[in-house]
């Protein structure tokens, strides 16, 4: 019994040597046929091995056969075909091919590669305009698992990605260093070039060990820079399953010359701005993107907050909720959102492509913006927004103190209130709502103007140093349209303001009446306040179509009345102002004043002909007798003295015997 037993593990030896020397000295590129063959049956793609086939045996220890061998396959110049609809014919080669499998695993049906090794692989993945993945093999077919890789390691290779429904098309070059030569926890290199979404796109960086690509649960090490556009974001942090995100710890620095550009990269509905520049925290979790504490400028602004944004995994379209702050902010830097480019005079942050578009506008006749607002941008994100200014800097003839805002989008529908600004040492409070759930877009806003101090309306002005007095009123507006051009042009609504009581500079009030004996009065004696009873302005708007109901200044020496239009469409003006004075004035020209022209280029002229024929007789009678010029000059002014109560119950009458006249839409 023992012989025989004995003689069975001889001849178990020798066969086991006669197998490893076979297996030592056999050339296996006499199996490249059957090998090629197989692989194309396997995975219906061409697959061919151009140069030569060798199989090395080892341990687990690398060193001698012990226990199972294993296996180390050397190929050289190896091809894998593309689908046949590729944009080339081949999705896979690699001069060198090299890797070790486990036998074991391999007769479970387990494809486990300790070690795997490619020297200048080029690897083509792609979509055709239905979607389909050149990397599906298979489509009436389940994938099953893929090998398990143990170590892989990459010398010069490059990945090519193309996606023609998003416009994308990049090389990435990639370069993976064994456990020994790592860099820490990074043991990848890459850069990249091309476009993404249509826009020229760069990237480098280092990412973790190539052992956590396979573990889609394990967080994966980033560091890099990427460039998309003219926005460029620096990173470094985890990102846990690559392809799904589906978890990103990050310290990002996001910069762009326009916050509108992050809509096709990110599908994110944020108006044009001047160049930005924010830092903070960002995170994903289940669907929610978090940008915590993070803190920047926007143009000339500062800007800190926090921001979550829902994606289109968990939600049917992108929701996002900020709450932001402004130490200062430009008043500038909200241009964007009436489609208007940001300013860019002298100590204004504005890109190279802004200050082009600025220049362009300049050489047009009309000041208000006309690019609208795509309407499905407004349908494709909810948001929930709150922003506070607790300063606003603004060119000195806007007198904006702060600034408080709330802005929802639900479904298509856009609503801000509060919109409230601290103007001229009082309040504007007002409610704008813009509705893009159908067409045309509809909108309409609500204003109150209340405590606005009539001394700092007029900052520029040192002669309404003088006067004082607090305006109150309001505003109803409606129209469509999808530009601040067109919403304007279509505008419908009524404005109304009024001041009960107040001083005003008579130097100021006799410069608006053109009372030049009044003026060389003043500036020889210095000026002095005169008493408003009242002033009321109330404006009637059609379609586009400004008109004056009621303008009139009352004070204990003059009435100025007022009327005329102002075409919204045409960017028009045609309004004159009325002196009536009722004192007597050694200069009481009453000549009316003229306001004309354009928005972009407003002209302000006295009744020229008025004061030719006064200033002609005066001339002539000049030459008789310089005293008796002044004859022609000294009238009694007609206007009657009134008071504010008489005004608004005139204003009232006029609103009711109007009626509403506004279009409807």
């Amino acid at each position: 019994m023992v012989k025989p037993l004995k003689y069975s593990l001889i001849g178990i030896g020798i066969a086991a040597a006669a197998f490893l020397l076979f297996a030592l000295v056999f050339d296996w590129s006499m199996l490249r046929g059957a090998i090629e063959r197989k692989v194309t049956e396997k995975t219906g793609r061409e697959f061919s091995i151009g140069g030569d086939i060798d199989v090395r045996w080892m341990s687990g220890n690398g060193d001698r056969v012990w226990g199972w061998p294993i296996p180390y396959i050397h190929l050289e110049q190896v091809r894998f075909g593309n689908a046949p609809w590729g944009s080339k014919p081949i999705m896979v080669e690699a001069a060198v091919a090299e890797f070790s499998i486990k036998l074991p695993e391999l007769l479970r049906g387990n494809v486990v590669l300790p070690e795997v090794v490619l020297v200048k692989p080029l690897v083509l993945l792609e979509k055709n305009r239905e979607g389909v993945r050149n990397w599906q093999l298979k489509p009436d077919k389940p994938e099953g698992p893929g090998p398990v890789i143990g170590e892989l390691r990459v010398d010069r290779g490059t990945l090519n990605y193309r996606d023609p429904n998003i416009g994308t098309d990049l090389e990435i070059d990639v370069a993976i260093a064994n456990q020994t030569t790592a860099d820490g926890p990074y043991g990848i290199r890459f850069s990249a070039s091309g476009k993404y979404k249509n826009r020229a796109t760069s990237a480098s960086g280092r990412g973790g060990s190539a052992l956590k690509l396979t573990d889609q649960s394990a967080p994966f090490p980033i560091d890099g820079k990427l460039t998309i556009g003219q926005t460029s974001a620096v990173l470094q942090g985890t990102i846990t399953n690559l392809l799904k995100l589906s978890a990103v710890d990050l310290q990002l620095d996001l910069r762009g010359a326009d916050m509108a550009e992050l809509y096709p990269i990110l599908k994110l509905n944020l108006p044009k701005s001047p160049p930005y520049r924010v830092a903070g925290h960002l995170w994903r979790e289940a669907g929610k993107w978090r940008f915590n504490d993070f803190s920047g400028a926007v143009g000339d602004s500062d800007l800190a907050g926090d921001f979550v944004a829902v994606d289109t995994s968990v939600a049917e379209r992108v929701s996002i909720q900020a709450d932001l702050t402004s130490k200062v902010l430009d008043f500038n830097d909200l241009a964007g959102f009436v489609g208007a480019e940001p300013a860019t005079g002298p100590g204004q942050t504005a890109s190279k492509q802004q200050k082009q578009a600025v220049e362009k506008a300049a050489g047009e006749k009309r000041a208000l913006p006309d690019e609208g607002f795509p309407p499905e941008r407004l349908r494709s994100m909810d948001a929930d927004v709150k922003y506070k200014a607790k300063q606003i800097r603004s060119r000195k003839a806007l007198p904006l103190d702060n600034m408080v805002a709330h802005l929802k989008i639900e479904g298509g529908k856009l609503t801000v209130q509060p919109l409230d600004f601290g103007f001229a040492g009082g309040n504007i409070v007002s409610r704008v709502a813009l509705d893009a759930r159908k067409e045309p877009v509809t909108s309409e806003a609500s204003v109150q103007f209340k405590r606005l101090r009539l001394k700092r309306l007029m900052p520029t002005v040192e002669m309404a140093d003088n006067s004082s007095g607090e305006i109150g009123g309001s505003a109803e507006f409606r129209s469509s349209g999808t530009s601040a051009a067109k919403i304007l042009a279509g505008l419908d609504g009524r404005l109304g303001l009024a001041m009960d009581g107040g001083e005003i500079s008579n130097l100021l009030l006799e410069f608006v009446g053109l009372d030049g004996g009044e003026i060389i009065k003043f500036l020889l004696a210095g000026d002095q306040r005169v008493p408003v009873r009242c002033a009321v302005g109330q404006f009637a708007i059609d379609d586009g179509l400004m008109k004056t109901e009621v303008f009139v200044i009352d004070t204990q020496d003059t009435i100025i009345r007022g009327d005329g239009t102002i075409d919204l469409a045409k960017e028009e003006l045609d309004l004159t102002l009325r002196p009536l004075p009722k004192d007597i004035s050694i200069f009481s020209g009453r000549s009316p004043l003229h306001v004309t022209g354009s928005f972009k280029d407003p002209n302000f002229a006295p009744d020229k002909s008025s004061l030719a024929k006064r200033g002609g007789a005066a001339i002539l009678l000049g030459l008789i007798n310089p005293l008796a010029a002044l004859i022609p000059l000294i009238e009694t002014g007609p206007g009657e003295d009134s008071n504010c109560a008489n005004l608004m119950a005139d204003a009232k009458n006029q609103d009711s015997g109007a009626g509403k006249k506004t279009k409807k839409k």
